[in-house]
């Protein structure tokens, strides 16, 4: 695996969004796949794979292109219901479950919509993934959270485009685009077509990352994160978040503090949402000592009384949050959130 400098992953993040416009203008043409083929033959994908992979759909159905395997679904045919948006300001509702693919820059955002008549939407985010088990786009916690009745938006992480064997990417976007305030225009536009009040913003890991990070744009936001990152530059797997950073920001370049940083997110916006449901499990010692504390020392000196720690003893180590108390924890907060309207 070969990281592009910092020079390089800006100069392929422009190439990678002018061939996607042109793959949805139906231009894209061979020069076009040949230059994302030598990329790969070099060993630096940012995006080239999964462009080739909408190609093989968009361009021409019978080419047989030399892509990779397991890069994920292409944008088309992915979902007995998609919708495909040119950019964030293209993006609507429908009125039934729906994948929606947003075009942001060199990469394009996987976003599924669960809409009901409820006053609530529940956003959710996924947390890393063995890319070996797992096809793109993954949406954590959907199907555990339907039968509450309320609206669901789920995020997948259009960061792990930028290269096949990328297992978290912690919506860092790609270098020129930061997409977690494109993130932020969609679920506020959600949350007026589905005429919804409250926001719940949940998820685990790096997931719980995700939903603090994109509190920063809800002030009246609640937050519910089980054993979060808050810096991804302390996550205890380096080799995974060396990749990471070094596709995005370019190899050994200093990552923009915001995209890395809850607490550097939240003094960039200047907000911190509501309420913070932050649920440890007192085995991990690395997330505890190395996230929740500074991360609640540095919130506590800015913003004093918006984080609520609980925990839980789900044994040693970093280990994934079961989905009973995942659920048990959001309705809680849905409760206080009833209680208090």
């Amino acid at each position: 695996m070969v990281l592009p400098t910092p020079e390089e992953a800006v100069r392929f993040d422009l190439e990678g969004a002018s061939m996607r416009s042109r793959l949805l203008d139906g231009s894209l043409n061979g020069e076009d796949r040949d230059r994302l083929l030598l990329r790969l033959d070099r060993g630096i994908d940012l995006g080239a794979s999964a462009i080739l992979q909408d190609a093989q759909l968009y361009v021409d159905p019978r080419a047989a292109l030399p892509t990779p395997a397991g890069v994920r679904n292409a944008i088309k045919g992915s979902h007995a219901n998609m919708r495909h948006h040119r950019g964030v300001p293209d993006f609507h509702i429908d009125r039934r479950d729906t994948l929606h693919w947003i075009e942001v820059g060199s990469v394009a955002l996987p976003t599924f919509v669960h809409p009901t008549g409820s006053s609530v939407l529940i956003v959710t985010f996924h947390g890393v993934l063995n890319r070996d088990k797992y096809v793109l786009p993954r949406f954590e916690w959907v199907n555990s959270l339907r039968n509450l009745g309320h609206s669901i938006l789920s995020f997948g992480d259009p960061t792990m485009d930028l290269e096949l064997g990328l297992e978290g990417g912690w919506w860092l976007g790609t270098p020129l685009v930061d997409v977690v305030p494109q993130m932020a225009t969609i679920v506020s536009r959600a949350m007026e077509e589905l005429g919804a009040r409250d926001l719940v913003l949940a998820g685990s890991s790096m997931g719980g990352f995700g939903a603090l990070q994109l509190g920063a744009y809800f002030p009246e936001a609640t937050v519910v994160a089980f054993n979060p990152q808050t810096d991804v530059r302390k996550y205890h797997v380096r080799r995974v978040t060396r990749v990471a950073m070094g596709s995005v920001f370019g190899a050994d370049a200093p990552p923009h503090p915001p995209r890395v940083s809850v607490l550097e997110r939240y003094a960039s916006t200047g907000i911190v949402p509501s309420r913070i449901r932050y649920v440890a499990n007192i085995g991990d010692r690395h997330h505890n000592e190395e996230h929740f504390e500074p991360f609640s020392a540095g919130l506590e000196s800015i913003q004093p009384g918006r984080i609520i720690r609980t925990t839980r003893d789900d044994g040693p180590g970093h280990v994934k949050i079961p989905a009973p108390a995942f659920i048990s924890t959001v309705l809680e907060e849905l409760e206080r959130l009833n209680a208090s309207a």
